[in-house]
């Protein structure tokens, strides 16, 4: 009888962790993602610098 009313906490318990590493992973693929952007936006602005110093020597 217990078991069976364990069970169900248990499967709760797996679902919410599970959940949560979801939650987390989603927040730190969202946070390199922005991460990348901002680098691409960095590197892309250096090399029209770059290209704009290049072409006016």
């Amino acid at each position: 009888m217990v078991a069976v009313i364990a069970m169900p906490s248990v499967g709760v318990a797996i679902a919410v962790l599970i959940d949560d590493s979801i939650q987390l992973f989603y927040l730190y693929y969202r946070k390199l993602m922005m991460e990348r952007s901002k680098i691409i936006a960095i590197l892309t602005g250096a090399i029209s610098v770059i290209l704009a110093i290049a072409s006016y020597s």
